[in-house]
């Protein structure tokens, strides 16, 4: 780090930059280097002195961009980059407009999710219910119906998929267990 800036220093820049609007201004940036500064202690020395001053040279640009912003109203105005740029053409107005329909789920695709969701807890709660009452505690049963308990408090997600796993699983199996019809076939009587 800077032999000037402590880490008290960078909060202190920090804490003033948020109070003259900076998150008005830029929230990003100021989210990152808030972030950068409560990393900093926890980091090696070695780190340390390369991120010291990465992070005083952001406080510094940022303070900077802060003050040249223009004064036209009572706050700073957040820079428009799209504004500024050239006009843009119909093909990257069309990807901007798909990128952003795509990143948020179709109301459709966040109902089947909740659906499942709710269909996975409401197995493990089922299979938690049956669960053997003198199992031992190295019961293969109880041992599979704790880590299920554990993922579903941890990892809701990988649950479900997991779930989804072993659903289809039971259905191949059921599927491999079925036996070909044995009928045979009636001769013709002549």
């Amino acid at each position: 780090m800077d032999s000037l800036a402590s880490p008290d220093d960078f909060t202190l820049r920090l804490a003033a930059l948020r109070k003259a609007g900076v998150a008005r201004f830029d929230a990003v940036a100021l989210h990152y280097l808030e972030t950068l500064n409560q990393r900093l202690p926890s980091l090696d020395a070695e780190v340390q002195k390369i991120v010291g001053p990465k992070l005083s040279q952001g406080l510094t640009a940022l303070a900077a961009r802060f003050e040249q912003a223009p004064q036209t109203t009572g706050r700073k105005p957040v820079p428009n980059i799209a504004a500024q740029a050239q006009p843009v053409s119909p093909l990257s107005a069309l990807v901007r407009d798909l990128q952003t329909h795509t990143q948020r789920p179709p109301p459709l695709k966040a109902l089947q999710e909740n659906l499942s969701a709710l269909s996975v807890n409401k197995q493990v709660s089922q299979a938690l219910r049956q669960a053997p009452q003198n199992a031992g505690p190295i019961n293969s049963h109880m041992l599979m119906l704790r880590s299920l308990e554990l993922l579903r408090e941890r990892s809701p997600a990988y649950l479900q998929r997991f779930m989804a796993y072993a659903d289809t699983l039971l259905v191949l199996e059921q599927a491999g267990m079925k036996k070909p019809s044995t009928s045979k076939p009636r001769k013709a009587k002549t």
